[in-house]
């Protein structure tokens, strides 16, 4: 479980001025489905604030795997609550990750 803030301040006569952002999120791993395959959830619940426009938002991955094969599948959403912060209500995509699993060894 996790706590962040970032502040930006704009240097450039067009675009935002003064951004926050507070997000708390967490990480819910290795979530059996049966077999050999498992679920990772990456909630977050974050608010944004943009110079005089502010929202809460919630958004989450959800990454499905099996042991040992280096192809898994993750989507991902991000869905307004409550915001007059310019932009969709709903964004997401869907992705196929690939893992390298190299080791390394000190010589």
């Amino acid at each position: 479980m996790g706590i962040y803030y970032l502040h930006g301040t704009g240097f450039n006569q067009t675009g935002p001025k003064n951004t926050d952002f507070v997000a708390l999120n967490t990480v819910i791993s290795n979530i059996r489905l049966g077999g050999d395959f498992s679920l990772r959830i990456n909630p977050q619940l974050f608010f944004l604030s943009v110079d005089e426009n502010s929202g809460t938002y919630i958004n989450s991955s959800f990454t499905f795997s099996k042991d040992e094969f280096p192809i898994s599948f993750q989507t991902f959403f991000n869905r307004k609550i409550k915001s007059e912060v310019a932009g969709d209500d709903l964004v997401w995509n869907m992705s196929l990750l690939y893992t390298f699993k190299n080791t390394y060894a000190k010589k």
